[in-house]
């Protein structure tokens, strides 16, 4: 008798590679504890973020290292890298948005402190501008904002591809964009840290220096959004007219969005 081969899967990450061949998943074994069984798929999910955001720190030194087609190979390769990537920048701008508005409150609020101190002898001063209750508030905006922010983004790319007469999953489209960002999304991450240590001279270095590295950052991030879309498809024309189209029609419906729901927010909590 002949043994049983397991199937394999064909997987091509990117135009230009070599065609990768993997054995197919095996079948796991009966579990003997039938009270273990439940538990099995809650371990697994786990187990997968954990290897996706460890992924994500790879990806982050091979974008360092300047290996740029690594860290997007790494992406196409890693199960729901970008559901976890976009899940985890969009924590990252719901915990900045939060905490730099409380920050922006407790400036106010310590101005108006020393003010009112010097001229009738009450201080308002407070360590963090803004309630638990309007903070957290203020984090889960950020947070459905931020993943707005993404989809849409994802969506232009698609669009983007779609005019050049290529049809690409949001899969794909996110890869490209999760490891694309990985640098500037670190960066924000320390920052929105030390933003929430309760220094003011701490919280104005970390502003200026955020100001000086996000226009760099934010130029990395868009050359290799470009070079992933070239990455993932051969076209007949350049993608570079629709990509800059596409472009502007994300950033004009992000800032739109971010403006109506800001404002309604902010109206409401103050």
């Amino acid at each position: 008798m002949t043994s049983a081969i397991p199937p394999t899967e064909q997987i091509s990450e990117l135009p230009g590679d070599e065609t990768a061949t993997i054995p197919a998943t095996p079948t796991t074994a009966p579990i003997s504890d039938p009270a273990a069984a439940p538990q099995a798929p809650v371990q697994g999910i786990g187990a997968e973020i954990l290897g996706t955001i460890t992924a994500l720190w790879v990806s982050l030194g091979s974008v360092w290292k300047g290996k740029s087609v690594e860290a997007f190979r790494l992406g196409a390769s890693t199960k729901k890298f970008w559901v976890v990537g976009f899940l985890s920048y969009s924590l990252v701008l719901g915990l900045l948005t939060a905490t730099l508005v409380a920050r922006s409150v407790d400036s106010a609020d310590e101005m108006l402190g020393s003010m009112t101190s010097s001229f009738i002898g009450y201080s308002t001063r407070g360590t963090f501008g803004l309630s638990v209750g309007n903070w957290i508030s203020l984090f889960i905006t950020g947070l459905i904002l931020a993943l707005i922010a993404f989809v849409l983004r994802a969506l232009c790319l698609k669009w983007t591809f779609s005019i050049r007469g290529v049809r690409q999953s949001m899969g794909v489209v996110g890869n490209v964009i999760t490891t694309s960002y990985v640098m500037q999304m670190t960066v924000l991450l320390a920052a929105t840290v030390l933003l929430m240590i309760p220094s003011a001279v701490i919280s104005g270095l970390v502003l200026l220096l955020v100001g000086l590295v996000s226009v760099p950052l934010v130029l990395i991030s868009e050359v290799l959004i470009y070079i992933g879309i070239n990455r993932t498809a051969r076209f007949e024309k350049s993608s570079l007219i629709p990509h800059a189209v596409f472009t502007g029609v994300w950033i004009a419906l992000t800032l739109t969005v971010y403006a109506i729901i800001l404002t309604v927010t902010l109206e409401n909590m103050f």
